[in-house]
């Protein structure tokens, strides 16, 4: 209910569950879970029955965000040292990292990844060039372009979010953000 009565528990495991995302249609809730020793994505039907874990990771996955049709979901990936964002069909097959690391000495940090209404593009955060900037790519892959340069020590705070009505991204940062 919208006054907060009526909460149901939609998850029962044993571990923390977290950032829960509506799929589109509204019939299924992505979630990151550590119910099996560490952070990885579920989907389950919206009324929390028939939950499956979507991926293996070693590490940890972060917040998994739905394409705007549903049919797949980003999520960032920690792979020691760094972090990449990665796309997966609903089900979980065709996991594929979009920002994988090319060259040996840069360790990027991609973060907070977002869909672009039509699920063309995505912006995320990253320090990938050791400044921390938001960048924009095609949703099939390819070289991210940086869109503007951000200085802030709380960068990992920041989340992007997009707009309804085009191919505009909004940054949510902490009130000390600066930009350049």
């Amino acid at each position: 209910d919208v006054d907060g009565g009526g909460l149901v528990n939609l998850t029962r495991s044993r571990g923390t569950d977290r950032v829960p995302a509506w799929s589109p249609d509204g019939r299924l809730i992505a979630l990151r879970s550590d119910r099996d020793g560490n952070g990885e994505i579920y989907v389950m039907n919206a009324d929390g029955s028939a939950p499956r874990r979507l991926t293996r990771n070693p590490e940890s996955e972060g917040v998994p965000v739905w394409s705007p049709d549903g049919h797949k979901i980003l999520f960032p990936r920690w792979a020691h040292p760094g972090i990449d964002i990665w796309v997966m069909n609903r089900d979980g097959r065709g996991q594929r990292n979009l920002t994988p690391d090319v060259r040996p000495a840069r360790i990027a940090r991609d973060s907070s990844p977002a869909w672009s209404p039509d699920g063309r593009l995505i912006a995320f955060l990253s320090e990938r060039d050791n400044t921390p900037k938001v960048y924009v790519m095609s949703s099939a892959g390819g070289e991210p372009a940086a869109l503007g340069e951000f200085v802030d020590e709380f960068f990992a705070a920041g989340r992007i979010s997009r707009s309804a009505g085009g191919v505009r991204f909004s940054l949510s940062v902490p009130k000390t953000s600066q930009w350049h």
